[in-house]
């Protein structure tokens, strides 16, 4: 249901964010559209905007907290130069002043969610290879995402693929840790609920999951990072282009 502007203050106030920031956000997101409470997290109150052309759009808000400080000035940093390599949710603005930024919405499910519910196989197998990938890519580029030891719920499956969000804890890293995180989510936690599953489907045998931990190993040594993301493609049967 859609807020007015006492409804966005008052959420706004209750988790942390002073009323004379608040009303000025509120006023400026009701010239765009209707709003409504969407989540909160550690350094952000998160609202739904519906523009009048119907789109939605996320709204991150930075709170009035010593441990949120700096948090929509880094996300929004991070997501320019992820949406550089079409990883993350396109940031449409950010307001240095008023400390929130807004970003593309992704409808679909969190990726552990769909791990667990999904029966097709082809489709599991092109979203967990999509999501390597995309660390892949954020390696490259030298930034550790940080949230992607456990990404339950900072990776979306949306019916283009896996989308990363929550980049406010990202860093730049000269031994970034995106793939290797991935991996031992995706194929080496032996307490997963869907090991079984992934294992099926990527007809995976105890020898290959050593393989791949020899090869994680070696990913953080070497500077030909490439040659090895090939290698441990190949051991999950995908040998098309990276």
């Amino acid at each position: 249901m859609p807020s007015s502007e006492d409804d966005i203050v008052e959420i706004l106030q209750t988790n942390k964010v002073k009323r004379d920031r608040a009303i000025k956000i509120a006023n400026k997101l009701l010239n765009l559209g209707e709003v409504e409470y969407l989540a909160k997290g550690t350094s952000f109150v998160v609202l739904l905007l519906r523009t009048p052309e119907g789109d939605r759009r996320v709204v991150k808000i930075e709170k009035d907290d010593i441990t949120a400080s700096g948090a929509a000035c880094k996300e929004a940093h991070f997501l320019r130069i992820a949406n550089s390599i079409g990883v993350g949710p396109r940031l449409y603005s950010y307001d240095h002043d008023l400390r929130y930024l807004i970003t593309e919405y992704f409808d679909g499910e969190f990726i552990i969610d769909f791990l667990l519910r999904e029966k097709d196989a082809e489709k599991i197998r092109k979203t967990v290879i999509s999501a390597l990938m995309d660390a892949f890519r954020l390696d490259e580029l030298g930034i550790t995402h940080k949230e992607l030891a456990s990404p339950k719920r900072h990776i979306i499956v949306t019916n283009e693929g896996p989308k990363f969000i929550d980049f406010e804890k990202c860093s730049k890293s000269k031994k970034p840790k995106n793939l290797s995180q991935l991996v031992q989510f995706f194929f080496l936690n032996p307490k997963s609920p869907f090991r079984g599953k992934i294992f099926s489907i990527f007809g995976l045998k105890d020898d290959d999951v050593n393989k791949l931990v020899e090869l994680i190993r070696e990913y953080k040594r070497t500077e030909k990072k490439s040659e090895i993301f090939r290698r441990i493609l190949q051991i999950l049967g995908h040998s098309g282009p990276i």
